[in-house]
């Protein structure tokens, strides 16, 4: 006994913090639908009266006298509430400091306690606790947030909630509320509702994946890929695959192949090792297969993104080699993810090359400059008039002429166009154009003839 009373002592603390988060969200989930009814109070007087080991210690010692008085009244206003509300977090800024994922996830346990303990069920406790767990992104791969919010973004998809939805919601929720320790929630009633509702094993919600240094499963059947393509694909990216879920899995990905997300029980054992890992604490996360590939394939885009900022450097690099007077910054990459051009590079606005592929990349060539490059050996498409070339086999260093020759048609092409200015003698003489307002200068049809030697007037007339 002596041994139980020093473990306890040791754990007071831990359990006075747990206490106090957990009657937190008792009172938040309560107050959630914004009315209190004699149910939810004797819900609260029980548990109370549960803590009553902790009534000599602070915070409880002036937490549970005040609750009971105000409970003996029979009323628990929206002032006495927040007045509680208040004591817990006064109080819990005086223990020593805790994990936030431990203080959030035992509020919320609390929170859930709150809502059931009146045994119904409302629109306005379900849109609460969804913008609570909406505010708590921090607990995503923690069990159990990632299968609470799910089902309760899946219910309030029309922003309403059946009757049905607030059972299915009761069944999950269930899981998570110890009826022991309550006076108005039903075990019988509950387990009743799970045989009928199976909600437990949830994908995560909008989860963030990483590839690299991470270990994946896959479980179901893939709508895009077969299992060992998936499992090349992941280690190409430097991840890892195992056929098992194991305490090192990090991501479980389930199969949207003919599957709705949240009925887990068609899924079988690897989804069921998952959820029993993360009961025990581990921290990894089942995943939709959809929210997987997006991972993937942005993965693709910002590679190719990458390297279309590359080029374009090179390409900014020729062109002030060229001539120092070109305004470069007119030449940009533009990414479009989602479409048929992951990167783009521009000037002025007008797409001249682009960037793409998975396993292999190429430089694609816009229709309007092809001609310009003529010597590579560019494939055609199908589908559009660009044409591409696997962009290891260029050296962009070779075509400085043609791209200065592109990047003088489209400062051209933007321009207000115009034979040439008044200063036709002196751009003559310095045997190029000096107008310095850039949009009279890419207007001027002049200084193109200037720019291939040939002149029209002055002492060096060659025309």
């Amino acid at each position: 006994m002596k041994e139980l009373e020093d473990y306890r002592m040791f754990c007071t603390k831990a359990e006075l913090q747990k206490a106090l988060n957990t009657l937190h969200g008792i009172i938040t989930g309560i107050a959630f639908d914004k009315s209190i009814n004699i149910q939810e109070i004797s819900e609260l007087a029980n548990w109370c009266n549960l803590q009553r080991d902790y009534i000599k210690q602070p915070p409880f010692n002036k937490i549970i006298p005040y609750v009971e008085e105000i409970l003996a009244n029979g009323e628990l206003s929206r002032e006495t509430y927040g007045n509680i509300l208040g004591y817990c977090e006064q109080y819990a800024d005086n223990l020593d400091s805790q994990n936030i994922e431990t203080h959030d996830i035992q509020e919320l346990h609390g929170i859930i306690h709150g809502i059931l303990s009146d045994n119904v069920i409302n629109d306005h406790e379900v849109k609460s606790l969804y913008h609570w767990l909406k505010d708590h992104k921090n607990l995503t791969g923690t069990y159990p947030y990632d299968e609470i919010y799910c089902v309760v973004c899946e219910v309030l998809e029309d922003w309403s909630v059946s009757e049905e939805e607030t059972l299915r919601l009761k069944a999950l929720l269930g899981n998570f509320v110890d009826t022991r320790n309550s006076m108005n929630i039903s075990q019988v009633e509950i387990e009743h509702l799970q045989e009928k509702y199976a909600v437990d094993g949830i994908c995560a919600r909008e989860p963030e994946i990483s590839i690299k240094g991470k270990t994946f499963c896959f479980t179901g059947t893939s709508s895009r890929a077969k299992r060992d393509e998936i499992a090349e694909m992941i280690t190409e990216r430097g991840g890892h695959f195992n056929n098992n879920v194991t305490k090192k899995t990090d991501f479980l990905i389930v199969g949207n192949e003919g599957n709705p997300c949240w009925m887990f029980n068609c899924y079988g054992r690897k989804v069921e090792k998952a959820v029993s890992l993360r009961k025990a604490g581990n921290r990894i996360m089942i995943v939709n297969e959809l929210d997987f590939w997006d991972t993937y394939d942005s993965a693709d885009e910002d590679e190719n993104e990458t390297e279309a900022q590359l080029l374009c450097e090179k390409i900014k690099k020729l062109i002030l080699q060229a001539d120092e007077g070109y305004d470069v910054s007119k030449i940009c990459v533009k990414g479009y993810k989602n479409r048929d051009t992951d990167a783009a590079i521009t000037m002025f606005d007008k797409p001249c090359f682009s960037v793409k592929g998975k396993q292999t990349v190429y430089l694609y060539i816009a229709s309007a400059i092809q001609r310009r490059f003529s010597s590579l050996d560019l494939q055609k498409m199908a589908t559009t008039p660009w044409k591409r070339i696997e962009l290891s086999k260029v050296d962009i260093a070779q075509f400085q002429d043609a791209l200065v020759d592109v990047y003088e048609k489209c400062w051209l092409d933007s321009s207000e166009q115009f034979g040439c200015c008044s200063r036709y003698l002196q751009c003559s003489d310095n045997l190029k154009c000096i107008q310095p307002d850039p949009e009279l200068k890419g207007g001027c049809q002049y200084r193109q003839n200037l720019r291939k030697g040939r002149i029209f007037y002055g002492k060096n007339k060659t025309i």
